[in-house]
């Protein structure tokens, strides 16, 4: 048991070092390699647990950004009462965990790196960034309808075309700030998400 702990241990270790160096690098630009010394791994014992770098890639879609994915965005909408409420709430959290550091701003969305640097030169990415990407649409247009019968959306809206638009935005958002390194770009454009959001409540 304790060396099937430890090799969970150890290919849970290479996948957060290397979520983090394709954040900083991109995917082209990241290079494992950098990743052993700090890890205590040889090469080796490195392609033991991943056979190639594009197995390291769909590992990190499929387990870390898909967890991100269900803790931040999916479980909160899929239990709410007041979907407008728990966006807001979302978003909140979002700008503050891109605003935490200079270095966390420039970097940007690690899933919408992805998407703009992998979709375009390689299916096996694009698939499954559409999939995670669809759940989180899925799911924002879910808490919606349900927002509509619960009386805190008003009615009239489209649901996924609306959901298209607040992840559209947001991520428009992260992208200026990420270009302009200017905090205050981010935040004025969240505000206006806000403001969206708190207009699709039924009239007083």
């Amino acid at each position: 048991m304790a060396t099937v702990r430890n090799s969970e241990q150890t290919r849970a270790a290479i996948l957060s070092a290397a979520f983090d160096e394709i954040h900083h690098h991109g995917f082209q630009g990241a290079r494992l390699d950098r990743l052993l010394p700090a890890l205590g791994l040889t090469k080796g014992a490195l392609y033991h647990h991943f056979p190639d770098k594009n197995a390291v890639g769909f590992a990190i879609i499929d387990e870390i950004m898909k967890e991100q994915f269900q803790t931040t965005w999916i479980e909160p909408l899929a239990s709410c009462a007041d979907p407008i409420k728990t966006l807001r709430g979302i978003l909140d959290r979002a700008l503050e965990m891109h605003l935490q550091s200079d270095e966390q701003m420039e970097r940007g969305c690690p899933c919408f790196n992805l998407v703009q640097e992998m979709s375009p030169l390689d299916e096996r990415f694009r698939d499954r960034l559409e999939a995670l990407l669809e759940g989180r649409r899925d799911a924002i247009a879910g808490a919606l309808k349900r927002g509509i019968r619960t009386g805190h959306v008003r009615k009239g809206i489209k649901p996924a075309e609306t959901a298209d638009f607040i992840i559209a935005s947001v991520q428009g958002y992260l992208a200026v700030g990420m270009l302009h390194r200017k905090r205050d770009r981010i935040v004025s454009g969240f505000k206006q998400v806000g403001v969206y959001l708190e207009g699709l409540r039924p009239a007083a």
